[in-house]
């Protein structure tokens, strides 16, 4: 897992991310379905301490064995209203596909083996509290799929004919 943070005003970028506590259809948390979330790990305890100390909502994951140590997780929101983000689905087979407000939901669903993530700082000041809020810029989601779904997809999309299925 790489971290990128070219300075505290710009993006921050992890790649090879690993996805938690998914909530695109934004139905888990909240009823009105407007707040999409989801976590990534932060697997390098200094990387997570860092991001804490810059304001980021961190937060510590229980370990899952007695004796191991704690996770960090960061939340993020996927935001429609405003400026809404890119989301690109990676398959075996398969051409990639965009993402939209009415097509998010489906990545509860997924298997999402890794995605590298492009997330907007907001920074926040509330009755003298302040932080960072993590807003989804864009992201591409690489997903694993079972060998009937890959069976299927080579069938549409013969490995021949994979090039001209590509949208650029």
């Amino acid at each position: 897992m790489a971290y990128e943070t070219p300075n505290k005003k710009e993006t921050l970028i992890i790649r090879e991310a690993r996805v938690i506590r998914k909530d695109f259809a934004g139905q888990k948390f909240n009823r009105n379905g407007k707040i999409r979330e989801f976590s990534v790990i932060i697997d390098d305890p200094v990387m997570a301490q860092r991001l804490a100390n810059d304001g980021w909502n961190i937060k510590i994951l229980s370990p899952k064995e007695p004796g191991d140590e704690p996770g960090y997780c960061l939340p993020i929101q996927a935001r429609y209203d405003n400026f809404p983000p890119r989301i690109v689905v990676r398959r075996p087979g398969r051409p990639n596909q965009d993402l939209t407000e009415a097509t998010v939901h489906h990545l509860d669903s997924l298997y999402i083996r890794q995605a590298h993530v492009n997330i907007n700082p907001s920074r926040w000041n509330v009755n003298g509290k302040s932080g960072v809020k993590a807003y989804l810029k864009s992201m591409i989601v690489d997903v694993d799929e079972d060998e009937l779904m890959a069976m299927l997809a080579e069938e549409e999309y013969p490995a021949e004919e994979a090039d001209a299925q590509l949208p650029f």
